[in-house]
């Protein structure tokens, strides 16, 4: 009996009220970390469960396993687990897709399961408000709440029809930046709508899953020149659910190698490190872990959540007819570079069409020049510039004042970042250094980009390879 009212002060505490089932967000190892400070981020495999809006911040296919059980060592028994799996596929253009599966079951007499069916994209080419970059994403939940019985609730009248429901449930997110500029510092507003349509649950009486709203605030600072590339994230969430409100912090060193974390909410402390790994040149590791220590359960050991990511960028390439992870060799640097110049020089022509007119400076213009962040980091290769690592340090003169841009496009002619966007520059020497994030805060892959500078309507285009 003592067993049962545990589980049941437990329960009550996890969900705070009784009135709503599926309020457990023990979902994301990195999101925990943060003490749930994760709406205005979601830029992992997690992201259903946090902003679907965040999709769009995945461009390699992948699967993630977690586990959590909460208030470890609370009975010698695993009373409480969380279990979630998820498969994504991100295609350039369109978009990302995933499928989620998710548990939380208590011991052998309660389930809740959901499964969601995710999309997330960014709207910028049909609808580019006050020049910010808009991301939107779409959750389609299946919910099945499930109960097994013993010899002392089979029964029970309440189970006369079954011993599990099902509803279906709706989430909508929205995230918002804006486009970098030179300092590389970034702000992300997230706002995500969990079961917009309020479905209900329940065997003899229904219960309704409530509709809960979150948003959430997130700042990038860059410090390119600390622990070869250093990003400090502070963030912080609101919720209408129980009036939550939580802080967290999250740090990434050696160019997003290794991350640290912590948070604070009203019902715990919370702390966490992911490592990501190159395993193989075809597959990518992440693990993440993360203690959350409650402020109102004694004599627990806490919750702990672990996960592990599994990325495959080499298949992500052949899915989607992408060149960016075949062998460089010349007669591939040859051919992607032609490629690549005709697309440029077809979207000039498009321009052109609009009345826009675009001069095209020679390539050996000196007035530009890329620098390596070490000696030796850089080569020539068939006139293109190849780097060993992602740290570049641009120098430019301006001659004249007038408007400067700096631009980077990848070999599908995709615009990944904006470095230097200036109405009116003042003539001198400038300088500025590019880590190689893109604006979705990844670290640019292994492949061919293009260097667009654009001064007083002038363009000089510089080709660089990443090598890494």
């Amino acid at each position: 009996m003592n067993r049962y009212i545990l589980i049941l002060l437990i329960i009550l505490y996890q969900c705070q009220i009784l009135s709503s089932a599926y309020e457990n967000e023990y979902w994301g190892v990195r999101a925990n970390g943060m003490a749930g400070c994760f709406t205005a981020i979601a830029n992992d495999y997690s992201a259903p469960m946090w902003n679907p809006a965040g999709l769009d911040n995945l461009d390699v296919l992948g699967i993630q396993f977690m586990y959590s059980r909460p208030f470890w060592g609370f009975d010698r028994d695993s009373i409480m687990n969380n279990y979630y799996a998820s498969l994504f596929y991100p295609h350039p253009g369109y978009g990302c897709f995933s499928l989620t599966y998710a548990r939380f079951a208590v011991t052998e007499l309660y389930y809740e399961d959901t499964y969601a069916l995710s999309y997330g994209v960014n709207v910028n080419e049909f609808w580019n408000i006050f020049g910010f970059y808009w991301q939107v994403g779409i959750n389609l939940k299946l919910y099945n709440l499930g109960f097994r019985l013993d010899e002392r609730t089979e029964n029970d009248p309440v189970f006369h029809d079954g011993t599990s429901c099902q509803a279906f449930g709706t989430d909508l997110g929205i995230l918002l930046s804006p486009f970098f500029r030179e300092n590389q510092h970034n702000w992300k507003i997230g706002v995500t709508l969990f079961n917009l349509n309020e479905p209900e649950v329940g065997l003899l009486h229904k219960e309704r899953i409530d509709r809960k709203f979150t948003v959430g605030f997130a700042y990038d600072l860059y410090f390119p020149r600390i622990l070869r590339s250093t990003v400090l994230v502070p963030a912080f969430k609101i919720s209408t659910t129980h009036d939550d409100i939580a802080v967290g912090l999250e740090i990434w060193t050696f160019n997003r190698i290794l991350g640290l974390r912590t948070g604070w909410n009203k019902k715990e402390i919370s702390s966490g490190l992911s490592v990501n790994l190159d395993w193989r040149h075809d597959v990518q590791l992440s693990t993440d872990y993360s203690f959350l220590s409650p402020s109102q359960v004694p004599n627990t050991s806490g919750t702990h959540l672990f996960s592990l990511s599994i990325k495959f960028p080499e298949l992500t390439s052949r899915l989607n007819d992408s060149d960016r992870n075949k062998d460089l060799d010349d007669e591939y640097l040859k051919e992607a570079i032609s490629r690549s110049m005709n697309e440029l020089e077809t979207q000039k022509t498009n321009l052109a069409h609009n009345g826009i007119k675009t001069n095209k400076s020679n390539d050996t213009d000196n007035n530009i020049d890329l620098v390596p962040a070490e000696e030796g980091q850089k080569e020539m290769k068939n006139n293109v510039m190849i780097f060993h690592n992602t740290d570049i340090t641009f120098t430019y003169l301006v001659t004249k004042k007038g408007s400067v841009s700096i631009q980077i496009y990848n070999i599908r002619g995709d615009l990944i970042r904006i470095l230097v966007d200036e109405k009116e520059r003042k003539p001198g020497k400038y300088m500025i250094y590019w880590n190689g994030i893109t604006s979705k805060g990844y670290l640019a892959e292994s492949g061919l980009y293009f260097i667009k500078f654009i001064r007083n309507k002038k363009e000089i285009i510089k080709r660089i390879m990443f090598l890494k």
